[in-house]
């Protein structure tokens, strides 16, 4: 046995194929991994984080599904990766249509962009499914007294 390998060790080792319960716990572990990395501002790391978690959701239920998509949506605006973002969020609507959320970023980046056609119609979605949610209806007045601000500005 001196320096040569034993041949049983030599054998690739049996992998028994990954239930459907072990992705989603994957999928959750690296959730959690990409919550932590954003809150601690490590976008890029984030971002990793929820593609692997994206990746493991095949068994996962469409909502959670398009919260991955959103989450990830939201570390790509924060690296100013809009179109990126953009993909995630439209990826998170087709999921969960009714979610304000993804249409509340989409409008933000539209505004960055000025597309202000874009920025509307988004913040129209996010009003229309948003019911009482004050944050929703701040964001949209911030945007609008901005848009106003800016236009006054234009017509001096």
């Amino acid at each position: 046995m001196g320096g040569k390998a034993s041949k049983l060790n030599d054998k690739p080792k049996y992998e028994p194929q990954k239930s459907p319960s072990r992705f989603f716990n994957d999928a959750v572990d690296y959730e959690e991994k990409g919550n932590e990395s954003y809150q601690q501002g490590q976008y890029e790391a984030a971002v990793d984080s929820f593609s692997v978690a994206i990746e493991r959701a095949p068994f996962i239920d469409s909502e959670k599904l398009s919260t991955l998509y959103k989450k990830r949506g939201d570390c790509y605006k924060q690296l100013g990766k809009y179109d990126l973002a953009l993909k995630d969020y439209d990826a998170s609507i087709r999921l969960t249509p009714f979610n304000p959320y993804p249409y509340l970023y989409k409008a933000q980046i539209y505004a960055i962009q000025g597309s202000a056609e874009l920025a509307d119609k988004n913040f129209a979605q996010a009003l229309k499914y948003a019911k009482d949610n004050t944050e929703i209806k701040l964001a949209h007045q911030t945007y609008l007294d901005e848009k106003n601000a800016s236009s006054q500005c234009n017509r001096l």
